[in-house]
């Protein structure tokens, strides 16, 4: 089976998205933030509600991207790699003091894995997604020494 070449197909930030609170302690909660993302990502890929889920993303990305744009990219990765059935949250990288947090989860679709990498805008107090990227292959973030792998990982499926 033929690995889906590395897509970014959904919109980095551009530079400085999520500033540091100037000093300030910020609390993270990285179970809180991928219990955001899992709603976003299961609006996104299992209930196709895209105009919910463009809805309750971080000002910043709805700033840089449309809902039909968002809506095109979602679909041109399944019509790729087929039904998706689960997505999983894998790693998180923690962000002390600051009011961000990354974290990756896998998808398993019928012709092979997606990864993606969710930069989450927020603290313990909440969460919106702020960035959405997707590739073929894992992001070396994700086994990098500063990630944390999530205890019990968060399933999202149909």
């Amino acid at each position: 089976m033929k690995k889906a070449p590395y897509l970014v197909l959904l919109l980095v930030l551009a530079g400085g998205l999520v500033a540091c609170g100037g000093g300030q302690s910020t609390k993270q909660d990285p179970n809180k933030a991928a219990a955001t993302a899992a709603v976003t990502l299961r609006q996104l890929y299992f209930d196709g509600s895209y105009d919910v889920a463009y809805a309750s993303l971080d000002s910043s990305f709805r700033s840089i991207t449309t809902l039909e744009a968002l809506k095109s990219i979602i679909t041109k990765e399944v019509d790729l790699l087929g039904p998706i059935s689960e997505i999983r949250a894998e790693a998180y990288l923690p962000a002390k003091g600051s009011k961000s947090l990354v974290l990756f989860f896998q998808g398993t679709h019928e012709k092979g894995p997606a990864y993606y990498r969710l930069d989450m805008a927020g603290d313990a107090n909440g969460y919106r997604v702020a960035s959405l990227q997707v590739g073929g292959g894992p992001f070396a973030e994700a086994s990098g020494s500063d990630a944390v792998q999530f205890k019990d990982p968060l399933v999202i499926s149909r």
